[in-house]
């Protein structure tokens, strides 16, 4: 989708808000000069494992206004795609809502910032039933193509207003 254009992927498997912190903090992103970062964090951070517990919405929302902040202080002519934490298990649950409530708690934090737009697309995901079909998220959280069709839609506005071409 995005083979026009120049890109780096900084997307790691498993990382938490706090490990894409200290990423920014240890050369991630120097000598980059981007016209749009794209960014959606956060969903590590609303699990539990044997290493870091399960964070609040309030928790994970500061994580992200954080790293919202480092990544703009590293770039400061480019402009955040923010993205909303995309819905996360097959049907309503507590992890989705604690998501849900992140979500709100960063779009107003964000709003008046000129350099960031917010997108949320959760709701693409999700059915009239309120479950996410296999066929967009095949384990409920990593979309599938079909759920990757769905990002590239509403991203393909913000990079041809952003980047150009």
């Amino acid at each position: 989708a995005f083979g026009k254009y120049r890109t780096l992927n900084l997307g790691f498997g498993f990382d938490r808000l706090q490990n894409v912190l200290w990423r920014l903090d240890h050369g991630e992103m120097d000598d980059t000069v981007p016209k749009l970062v794209v960014m959606m964090i956060g969903t590590n951070n609303n699990y539990e494992s044997g290493n870091a517990r399960r964070n609040s919405a309030e928790e994970i929302a500061e994580g992200i206004v954080a790293c919202s902040r480092r990544v703009l202080a590293k770039a400061p002519h480019a402009h955040l795609a923010l993205f909303a934490i995309f819905p996360r298990g097959e049907s309503p649950n507590e992890s989705r809502d604690n998501n849900e409530r992140a979500n709100a708690i960063v779009k107003k934090l964000v709003e008046d910032d000129p350099r960031i737009t917010f997108v949320d697309i959760g709701e693409r995901f999700i059915g009239k039933d309120g479950k996410i079909s296999k066929s967009l998220m095949g384990d409920f959280l990593h979309p599938t193509t079909a759920g990757y069709s769905l990002w590239v839609e509403a991203l393909n506005p913000l990079i041809k207003r952003y980047v150009g071409k």
